[in-house]
C-alpha cells in the first residue's frame, strides 16, 4: 500500500504526518530526528487481531500546523458495519529545542449495535540507549541516552499500557492474533510504548480523548507530577529532589539535573491548569 507523507512545519520544528497505516516518522526540534513512528490501531468485538488505522476517507489541512484525518474502519466480523475515527494533529513549538504535538482523537460507532472496543496508540521516540518508564496510566517519559527526553500524556488515561524493547511491542499490534498490553512499566534501550483504551460504544456512540506527544517538556510546563495543574505539588517535588541527577519527573527541561532552571519552570507556570 502507498504512503504519501504530507510535511507541516513550524520555525524550527517539522513533524511528518503520514495519511495512511505508516504513521507519522519524523519529529525534529533542532537536535535530529526523534521519531520512528507513532500510529493507531483498533480491535472490534469478536476480532481474533488489531488492524492499523488505513482507510482513509476524508483529509482536511485548516493550517500550516495542523491536519485532520478521517478514516471509516470496517468491523472484522461484519465488514458492512464501520467506524468512523478522526485524528486531529495540531503541532506547537514552545521554545528552542522543544515542542509538542496535541493528538485529539474521536471514534463513533457507526453499526447498529452496542460494540466492545480497543483502541491503540503506539510511538517509537527515536534514540538509542533510553530509559523509558511508565510514571502513571496516563503518563509515559522516555529520557533519551544522548541528552533530551519525550513524553506521552493521554487524557483520558489509558486502561492498559506496555513500555518494552523494540519489537516487543509493536509486534502484539502487527501479528494475527487479539493481544491486550501487558501493564509492563519500565524499560531500557532501543524502546518503544503502547496505550490501549477499552470502551464498551452503543450504536452512534462516541469515545474521544487527547494524547500529546513532547519533546523536552511535560504536556503542561511546570507540572511534575502529571495532574495537570502547576501548584506547590510540584514545588515541593523540585525542591525534595533538588541537585538529582536520576529523577526523570521533577527534571522538567530535560537537561540531566534537578536545579534552578527546573524550580523556575515551576514559579513562572504557577496557577497554570490542562
Amino acid at each position: 500500500m502507498e504512503v504519501r507523507p504530507t510535511p507541516y512545519a513550524i520555525p524550527s520544528v517539522v513533524c511528518t504526518a503520514q495519511a495512511r497505516s505508516g504513521g507519522s516518522t519524523d519529529f525534529n526540534v533542532g537536535s535530529g530526528d526523534r521519531m520512528f513512528q507513532q500510529w493507531w490501531w483498533y480491535r472490534t468485538q469478536g476480532s481474533n487481531r488489531e488492524f492499523a488505522l488505513s482507510n482513509l476517507v476524508a483529509y482536511n489541512r485548516p493550517s500550516a500546523n495542523r491536519i485532520v484525518l478521517t478514516y471509516e474502519e470496517p468491523v472484522d466480523t461484519d465488514p458492512a458495519q464501520r467506524y468512523q475515527i478522526q485524528l486531529d494533529y495540531r503541532l506547537e513549538q514552545v521554545g528552542a529545542g522543544a515542542a509538542r504535538v496535541v493528538v485529539s482523537y474521536r471514534v463513533t460507532n457507526l453499526t447498529s449495535s452496542s460494540q466492545l472496543l480497543n483502541l491503540f496508540h503506539y510511538v517509537d521516540f527515536d534514540g538509542g540507549s533510553d530509559t523509558i518508564q511508565v510514571l502513571n496510566s496516563g503518563r509515559i517519559r522516555q529520557m533519551f541516552g544522548t541528552g533530551g527526553c519525550a513524553e506521552l500524556n493521554a487524557d483520558p488515561a489509558a486502561n492498559r499500557w506496555e513500555v518494552g524493547v523494540f519489537p516487543t511491542v509493536r509486534d502484539k499490534l502487527i501479528n494475527t492474533a487479539a493481544d491486550n498490553l501487558s501493564n509492563a512499566n519500565s524499560a531500557t534501550g532501543d524502546v518503544s510504548a503502547a496505550m490501549q483504551w477499552v470502551r464498551s460504544l452503543g450504536a452512534s456512540g462516541v469515545m474521544s480523548g487527547v494524547v500529546v506527544q513532547s519533546l523536552n517538556m511535560p504536556r503542561l510546563m511546570g507540572d511534575v507530577n502529571g495532574d495537570c495543574i502547576v501548584d506547590d505539588a510540584d514545588l515541593l517535588e523540585v525542591l525534595f529532589n533538588f541537585g538529582a541527577t536520576s529523577d526523570a519527573t521533577a527534571d522538567l527541561n530535560c537537561d540531566g539535573v534537578v536545579d534552578d532552571a527546573d524550580l523556575l519552570i515551576v514559579l513562572f507556570n504557577f496557577g497554570s491548569s490542562c
